[in-house]
C-alpha cells in the first residue's frame, strides 16, 4: 500500500470542505494543529527579536566600558582633583563677589574744605494728616518718645 503525498492532501481538503461546506469550519480537524504552528512561530520571532535587542544592548555596554577606562587612562584622579577643586574655587569666589556688599570709595578732596557737599533739595509733599480730634493712644505715645 503505497502512500502518495498528494492524496493526503486531497483527503485533508475534502474534509475540511466537507466540514465547512456545514458551516462547522472549527471543527475542521487541522484548525488546533495550525494554530499551535502558527503560534510557535510567532513565539520563535520574538524570541529571536529579544536575542538581536540583548546582543545589541551588550556592545553598546562593551563599547561605553571600553570608553570609559580610555577617558580613565587619560585622565587619572590625581590630575582631575585639583583642576576639580581649582574651578570649584573659582566659582565661590565669584558667587562670593556678587553677594557681598560693596566697598565704597572715598572721593579725594583737600583737606581744608569741610563745606557740606551741597544745598539741600526742595521740600517734598506733606504727608496724610490725621483724623481731627482724636488722640494717640498708649502705645503710639511710646512709640514717639
Amino acid at each position: 500500500m503505497e502512500v502518495n503525498p498528494g492524496s493526503s492532501r486531497e483527503v485533508l481538503r475534502r474534509d475540511c470542505k466537507v466540514h465547512m461546506s456545514q458551516q462547522s469550519w472549527p471543527q475542521c480537524p487541522q484548525l488546533p494543529g495550525l494554530l499551535c504552528c502558527l503560534l510557535s512561530l510567532l513565539s520563535l520571532g520574538f524570541c529571536l527579536l529579544v536575542h538581536y535587542r540583548t546582543s545589541e544592548l551588550q556592545t553598546r555596554v562593551s563599547h561605553l566600558e571600553a570608553e570609559r577606562q580610555l577617558f580613565s587612562s587619560w585622565f587619572s584622579m590625581d590630575r582631575m582633583e585639583p583642576a576639580i577643586f581649582n574651578r570649584v574655587d573659582q566659582l565661590l569666589d565669584e558667587k562670593l563677589k556678587a553677594r557681598l556688599p560693596k566697598i565704597r570709595v572715598v572721593r579725594s578732596v583737600p583737606g581744608d574744605c569741610l563745606c557740606p557737599p551741597g544745598p539741600p533739595g526742595e521740600k517734598g509733599r506733606h504727608g496724610r494728616r490725621g483724623i481731627p480730634g482724636r488722640m494717640l493712644g498708649k502705645s503710639a505715645l511710646e512709640l514717639l518718645t
